[in-house]
């Protein structure tokens, strides 16, 4: 909403220029030099429509929302998020129950984050803490769980609760 209160400002404030429409026809014979120095003196006689920056600055656009345009030049714009740093990674893998229904937990290691790849084929999910709702991972992706201090908080079993085992792959962050 603000960009287009902020657009609809600037296009208010632009001066519309009449300019003729070009046309420069290519001149017959000579080098590529003479030619291209014979549209630049025919260029060059044409008043360009584009604004300068004094002019531009001359009439400010006020900025709305929560922050006034001092507040937003004054707050410096971050664009490179920190990765997780971990100590060590470990490749595990995780078979589903063979009761399809029951979630299947990894094995006690502790970990910060925990990334499952479902290659399987079908899709499986995830439940958090032994209770509660769950998460579905569709084949050929993956997800990074965070906020964990264990791998055991974690399980997973077939979406369609089939009892066919798969086995998914997860790599263990600690």
């Amino acid at each position: 909403m603000a960009g287009a209160i902020l657009t609809n400002e600037i296009i208010q404030r632009v001066q519309v220029i009449d300019m003729p429409a070009i046309s420069v026809a290519p001149p017959v014979g000579g080098s590529t030099e003479a030619k291209q120095d014979d549209i630049i003196t025919e260029l060059q006689g044409i008043e360009s429509a584009v604004l300068t920056d004094t002019q531009l600055r001359a009439s400010p656009i006020d900025v709305t929302g929560p922050l006034t345009d001092t507040e937003l030049r004054a707050t410096p714009v971050t664009t490179n998020p920190s990765l997780p740093r971990v100590a060590t990674v470990t490749i595990s893998t995780l078979s589903t129950n063979v009761t399809g229904t029951a979630f299947a937990l990894f094995s006690s290691a502790s970990c910060t984050h925990l990334e499952i790849i479902n290659l399987t084929g079908t899709t499986i999910e995830y439940q958090r803490g032994g209770s509660g709702s769950a998460f579905p991972i569709p084949s050929g992706s993956s997800r990074l769980i965070v906020g964990i201090t264990n791998a055991n908080q974690i399980g997973i079993r077939r979406v369609d609760q089939s009892a066919t085992v798969v086995s998914i792959t997860a790599e263990i962050f600690a």
